[in-house]
């Protein structure tokens, strides 16, 4: 490597991976990116991980609760009459729930920005910037928050409209650092509460695990928020990329166009 600025760009993964999706959409099959079936299956899964995001926030709230409960009550526990006894060792399964939930939450949340980014990307590439409206055929996924965003085509947004974007951004922002601050404090304080030589095995393990999530969480998240320097490709993503003579009796799906499937239907 030479040194020069033009032989490497800062971006990050995201928008890597979105660069390339831009690549072979302008490729010689890329019609297919636009085909219903890739754009059907595209908001398919931001559908299903919208579903799952949602049971898994609640899950990250109820192991909170857990851990916070099993700090503050021991013993036995009565309802209703009944004295019903408290596992003593309970609270670090609760432990392991919530790193995981953590863990799972994060990946989840990346995969729904990098599939909204894909999608972006396919629009800008015809000129569109609300692509999602072109899908609402196949779904419909947080359409308050394209509302919400300012509009620079056609009647532009006014700063009343991009003041209210920038608050509740804000407040969203703030939300979400809330959801994931609070359970790692209560999750750490609860590893750092003893010397783990006095705990059991079980103990032990089920806290070094909850330990290694929790890390592991961190680490993906700080991967997606930070830009790092991609070197130029001694060989760049092609346009017409190697295809088999074959091609068609192994079913490639760049054997079949879709536009000509259009006009043949």
């Amino acid at each position: 490597m030479s040194g020069n600025d033009n032989d490497f760009v800062r971006m990050g993964l995201i928008e890597r991976l979105a660069t390339t999706l831009g690549n072979y959409a302008s490729s010689n099959f890329g019609a297919r990116f636009y085909s219903d079936d890739y754009l059907e299956g595209l908001v398919k899964i931001r559908l299903a991980n919208d579903h799952k995001l949602s049971r898994i926030i609640v899950s990250v709230i109820l192991a909170t609760l857990g851990v916070t409960f099993f700090q503050q009550v021991s013993g036995n526990i009565s309802l209703w009459g009944l004295s019903l006894p408290l596992p003593a060792y309970g609270v670090y399964l609760f432990c392991l729930y919530l790193a995981s939930s953590l863990f799972v939450l994060t990946a989840t949340f990346i995969d729904s920005i990098i599939i909204d980014r894909l999608l972006n990307r396919l629009g800008q590439r015809q000129g569109i910037y609300q692509f999602q409206l072109l899908t609402l055929s196949f779904g419909v996924s947080n359409l308050w928050s394209i509302a919400f965003t300012p509009t620079y085509f056609g009647p532009r947004s006014t700063w009343a409209h991009k003041f209210l974007h920038g608050l509740f951004a804000a407040l969203l922002l703030s939300t979400s650092l809330a959801l994931y601050a609070f359970p790692a404090i209560i999750l750490l304080n609860k590893v750092l509460e003893k010397n783990w030589s006095e705990l059991p095995i079980f103990a032990v393990f089920m806290l070094l695990m909850s330990s290694l999530l929790l890390l592991t969480t961190l680490v993906l998240g700080l991967a997606f928020l930070l830009r790092f320097r991609f070197n130029s490709a001694l060989l760049p993503e092609p346009a017409d990329p190697f295809i088999p003579e074959n091609w068609k009796e192994l079913g490639d799906p760049r054997a079949f166009d879709p536009l000509d499937d259009d006009e043949q239907g």
